[in-house]
């Protein structure tokens, strides 16, 4: 199973981008352990995508989603 998690990470999104980011972790760790709970549980895939306002130097990240909760925390 793959996953996708794609946020609104620009200025107009400040007052709630922390509350989104928790979120986000939520229900990817209860995705897990609701997976786990079966034998032939399928392989999760998590990505997180979190676009922001351009930069002219800048115009993307690159970022380990090995571990989706971390990647999204330090984002």
């Amino acid at each position: 199973v793959d996953v996708c998690f794609v946020m609104d990470c620009t200025m107009s999104m400040g007052d709630v981008i922390e509350a989104c980011k928790e979120n986000v972790i939520k229900i990817a760790q209860h995705m897990k352990d609701e997976l786990a709970k079966h034998v032939d549980a399928p392989i999760v895939r998590m990505a997180f995508v979190g676009y922001r306002d351009y930069r002219k130097k800048k115009e993307g990240e690159e970022l380990d989603t090995s571990n989706a909760e971390l990647t999204v925390q330090e984002f």
